[in-house]
């Protein structure tokens, strides 16, 4: 159970990061 959370809570965290990257280049862009 503890293991399928700690997986679904890094996918989470992998888009999250993703769209920051993402904000950051169009802000560096700008």
């Amino acid at each position: 159970m503890l293991r399928i959370d700690l997986v679904g809570l890094r996918l989470h965290l992998d888009l999250f990061m993703d769209q920051v990257e993402r904000g950051l280049l169009l802000l560096a862009r700008s």
